[in-house]
């Protein structure tokens, strides 16, 4: 059985082939490219709520209104949705790459829950929770250099590892259940990097809590500072 430690090293090798995929791989790929098309596109229609994707830092006034007057809110221009849309593809990419080299993929897109929070984690690879991320040539090198902390956007990938972390601890299918991996691609070069990140377990707990009760108050609060 092969190990998470090895990810990286075997898609590369995968990479190098003529023929990345079998006919059976490719299929599969297809089919799950297609799905994640359907699933931002019905994304766009769901009511706002909560979300353990959003845990991140956030302004108590924005977050109120993303859920109570989202109607109200600027919508993304074309070019952002298109952006969106990049790292549906390099998730489904790298999930089926994965797969090809011979790890074990399961527990794809999952429902979570955290404290009545709601979410959907990636996938298990190699009973490790992991969560896909594409990002620019910059943050690619700071997560390198293990300077994530250091970058708020970065920074909030780690709130969401931890809300799909706490909430898979019963599943079975995670036999990690103390750290999880953020695997990020760059996607201009393509060069990848697996981050692993402890859980914090009071801190997710503490930060849903907050936001519940933020989003439960019956008027906006007030803009913070800094946001």
């Amino acid at each position: 059985m092969k190990l998470i430690n090895t990810l990286i090293k075997d898609v590369y090798h995968v990479a190098e082939r003529e023929n990345w995929f079998l006919p059976a791989d490719a299929q599969r790929y297809s089919s799950e490219m297609a799905s994640r098309v359907m699933e931002r596109l019905a994304g766009q229609e769901k009511s706002a709520s909560l979300r353990l994707s959003g845990m991140g830092e956030r302004c108590p006034r924005s977050l109120w209104a993303s859920v109570h007057s989202p109607s109200v809110q600027e919508r993304f221009p074309a070019h952002v949705r298109i952006k969106f849309h990049f790292g549906d593809v390099v998730e489904a990419m790298a999930v089926a790459l994965a797969k090809a080299a011979g790890h074990d993929v399961r527990g794809e897109q999952d429902e979570l829950q955290l404290l009545g929070v709601k979410g959907h984690r990636d996938c298990i690879i190699d009973g490790n929770i992991v969560d896909v991320k594409s990002i620019n040539s910059l943050g690619f090198q700071k997560v390198k250099a293990r300077q994530v902390e250091e970058d708020i956007f970065l920074r909030n990938y780690l709130a969401q590892l931890d809300g799909y972390l706490l909430a898979s601890h019963d599943d079975p299918l995670v036999t990690n259940k103390d750290t999880a991996f953020l695997w990020c691609i760059d996607k201009a070069m393509g060069h990848m990097c697996l981050y692993q990140h402890r859980l914090r377990s009071d801190f997710i707990q503490n930060r849903v809590t907050d936001y519940k009760a933020i989003v439960a108050l019956p008027e906006a609060p007030a803009l913070a500072a800094g946001f």
